[in-house]
């Protein structure tokens, strides 16, 4: 009987702690968004915290912080100019940059954005969702404008 209990009590701890993980690995860019943008021009934002833009088009990104780019449909184009250095080799589908500072371009058909630090400028065109959290600006022609949220906030462009 207490062979039955330990492991009726484990099993619910573990699922306890599985919980937490697994909403853990879902992406900031995936939910609900705040604001909907469908028009035309491109999305613009600037400011430091944390940007994840998830879609499909073109980005464009100044910025110095950490930098990590998913090509999940393994046919985007990444160009960088670096600001202190030659730009790293973009031969794969991951690119994981701790202390980049420079310009980062990606356009392809299904990628992913993870910036975290000084974004100097953000344009992205296409569609897709962008996630911003910190303190910033963002806008689109003809659309509208506002500011970052410090939790965090999702903007699903159509552009």
């Amino acid at each position: 009987m207490r062979r039955r209990i330990a492991l009726v009590t484990a099993l619910a701890l573990a699922a306890l702690m599985i919980t937490p993980i697994a909403s853990g690995l879902q992406s900031d860019a995936d939910g609900p968004p705040d604001v909907v943008i469908d028009g035309t021009g491109a999305l613009k934002a600037s400011g430091k915290g944390k940007v994840v833009v998830r879609g499909d088009g073109f980005v464009r990104l100044a910025m110095t912080g950490r930098l990590v780019i998913h090509d999940h449909a393994g046919d985007a184009t990444i160009t960088f100019r670096k600001f202190d250095s030659p730009p790293p080799e973009t031969d794969t589908t991951r690119v994981i940059i701790d202390d980049f500072s420079g310009v980062v371009t990606i356009e392809g058909s299904d990628f992913t954005v993870t910036a975290r630090g000084t974004i100097r400028r953000l344009k992205a065109d296409g569609s897709g969702v962008a996630f911003l959290k910190g303190r910033g600006w963002w806008r689109a022609k003809g659309v509208g404008h506002g500011h970052w949220s410090p939790g965090g906030m999702r903007i699903q462009y159509t552009l």
